[in-house]
């Protein structure tokens, strides 16, 4: 039996808690209370409140908020996409099926024979005009990018007839004329309006062409020298004489085909030229004659890479005793190579992969840096801009030479001149030796002409520069 001091201690102690979870329960009920009563006063939320307090939410400041990006790009490698071929294979077999069977189908591999000149052949090669009229089996089927430019020249032509037509600016599209003297004829696109003039309609005649983006800014000589051929069949075609139509001149319209700026369209009004006419009718006349009426094969008037024969559908047949030359040389240092295991292999092909990507980066941003370095240089005239212990940046600019030829060519003498034939180094020291030139006259006709500077990496040596 347990002493009577520890019975009212343990008393006690009970009685202590008993009061403290009663006041805690009172405490609880109060606030409960005051909930309650703050729950029946507060307004009801609607459901679109209820789902955004619901929603769970990163804890950011508002700072990081307004820099979060709004979507974070997903790393190409891990794009869940593969390069697709069969639409393609469709869109191309559409284009070669569209051009052989089609309406307007465009006359590949000698199905049809050119019969007469066109006012276009101004700037055919007179082998391949030869190739068109007795030989057109030779060519080169159409390439699908070509037949895509046919497509789209043909529509875009039709898109600006029509607008013109709309606005009462053209008319009569696709005209013909006629040059019997040489049997050439040609379409044009459109007629302009211009007013009228001792009972004639003046207008201009138009002509639609599409181009790449830096051909557009200049007329081009063989779009002119059709323009001058338009010229003259105007004066010779009976139709526009019935209805008393007088042509002053040709409008000749560009479109950027790449549509790389904001101005797509271009033009050019095109004069009448009676001497450059008399040349081209002459050219024609030639064609005419000799290598139509009797089969002439020309020589090569152009080298084989010439951008002529490198776009011209004729050059494999036009150039088949003259193959590619190409010297195989045998790089006996790559034999000395052994290759890696696949997976160094592996690792080699994705570094390079990501230094070949990073290059153009790179060189963009070094064109950025450059100027505002060579403003340094320039205005504290410092040679070197220390990097490292060792080494620096600096400028460099070369330069090059220039000769005043006409008055080179006086002072020196036809005879001397020609054996130099171009002012170089070597041949100007043998002409002084030899023949007793005097040197001074070569630095009173030379300027130099410095070239753009740059900047390179320069060694120091003891904090000096070298």
């Amino acid at each position: 039996m347990k002493p009577r001091r520890d019975r009212r201690e343990s008393n006690v102690k009970l009685r202590d808690e008993n009061i403290s979870q009663y006041l805690k329960r009172e405490s609880r009920k109060k606030e409960q209370k005051k909930e309650a009563e703050e729950e029946a006063t507060r307004p009801q939320l609607t459901p679109g409140q209820i789902r955004k307090k619901a929603r769970p939410r990163l804890k950011e400041t508002k700072r990081e908020e307004k820099a979060k990006p709004f979507l974070v790009l997903k790393n190409q490698e891990t794009l869940l996409a593969e390069r697709e071929y069969e639409l393609v294979e469709e869109i191309n077999k559409s284009y070669i099926e569209e051009s052989k069977h089609g309406q307007g189908k465009i006359k590949d591999k000698g199905d049809l024979r050119q019969k007469n000149l066109y006012f276009s052949n101004v700037k055919d090669c007179p082998r391949e005009i030869y190739y068109k009229f007795f030989e057109p089996e030779r060519a080169r089927d159409y390439t699908v990018k070509g037949l895509i430019l046919f497509d789209e020249g043909n529509i875009h032509h039709r898109n600006i007839q029509r607008r013109l037509e709309d606005r009462g600016k053209g008319r009569n599209p696709e005209g013909f004329l006629e040059i019997p003297e040489f049997n050439a004829t040609g379409y044009y696109d459109l007629l302009v309006p211009i007013g009228s003039k001792n009972g004639w309609q003046v207008c201009d005649m138009g002509e639609i062409k599409s181009k790449l983006p830096y051909a557009c800014e200049q007329i081009s000589q063989i779009d002119y020298d059709q323009a001058q051929l338009y010229h003259y069949g105007a004066t010779l075609s009976k139709r526009l004489k019935t209805k008393r139509i007088r042509i002053r001149n040709i409008r000749i319209i560009y479109k950027d085909r790449a549509i790389e700026t904001d101005d797509v369209h271009f033009a050019w009004m095109v004069k009448p030229d009676l001497d450059r006419q008399l040349e081209i009718r002459q050219y024609f006349q030639w064609l005419n004659d000799i290598v139509i009426g009797r089969k002439f094969l020309s020589p090569h008037p152009f080298e084989k890479k010439s951008t002529k024969c490198t776009y011209c559908r004729f050059k494999e047949w036009c150039w088949r005793r003259y193959p590619d030359k190409v010297e195989e040389r045998a790089d006996e240092s790559l034999d000395k190579i052994a290759l890696p295991e696949k997976e160094i292999l592996d690792s080699y092909a994705k570094k390079l992969y990501e230094i070949l990507n990073q290059e153009s980066e790179l060189r963009a941003e070094k064109n950025k840096i450059v100027p505002v370095l060579l403003a340094y240089f320039k205005k504290t005239k410092n040679p070197v801009y220390p990097v490292t212990q060792f080494e620096g940046l600096a400028p460099k600019q070369s330069k090059t030479t220039e000769w005043d030829l006409d008055k080179l060519r006086e002072a020196i003498g036809f005879e001397m001149f020609a054996k130099i034939s171009k002012p170089e180094s070597k041949k100007i020291t043998e002409l002084i030796n030899k023949e007793f030139v005097d040197a001074a006259k070569f630095e009173e006709f030379k300027t130099f002409k410095p070239s753009k500077p740059s900047i390179y990496i320069k060694k120091i040596q003891g904090g000096k520069n070298d």
